[in-house]
Order: C-alpha cells, then sequence, then structure tokens
C-alpha cells in the first residue's frame, strides 16, 4: 500500500511538470504521448543547421497550442 501512495504521489507531482515541460519546449519527436498538447512533425520547419523551428501558424490548432505557438516565437524574439 506504502509503494502504492508513494508512485501516486510521484506521478501527481510529475505529470504536470511534464506537461509544463512539452508545452514551453516544443520538439517534433516525442517519445510519449501527452494530456494536453502533441506536438508532431508537420508543426515544425526544419532548417539546413538540423534545427526545428516552430511554424507561426496551422490552422488546425487547438486554443492552447496556438497560444503555446505564440509564446514561442515570442521567447524566440527576445
Amino acid at each position: 500500500m506504502i509503494l502504492f501512495e508513494i508512485y501516486l504521489s510521484l506521478t501527481l507531482v510529475m505529470t504536470p511538470l511534464d506537461e509544463s515541460w512539452n508545452y514551453l519546449h516544443p520538439y517534433p519527436y516525442k517519445m510519449k504521448k501527452y494530456i494536453l498538447l502533441n506536438w508532431y512533425k508537420e508543426d515544425f520547419h526544419f532548417w539546413i543547421d538540423g534545427s526545428w523551428i516552430l511554424k507561426q501558424k496551422n490552422n488546425n490548432d487547438s486554443k492552447l497550442k496556438a497560444k503555446a505557438r505564440r509564446q514561442w516565437h515570442e521567447r524566440q524574439t527576445k
């Protein structure tokens, strides 16, 4: 029973942190599915230097994904 409580406690702490990291640091090749926001290869441009750049806009975005894109581009221009 104590192991279950420890597991549950860690899950309740780590899941929001992992979701937040995914929101703030988009990357096209995640190894798992997220609850709130999933990034796909189609959301990015691939540049010659090997980096992935998030596209400015996508018509199929949810409100959360559109907000994440906008914030990512604002951080890149600072």
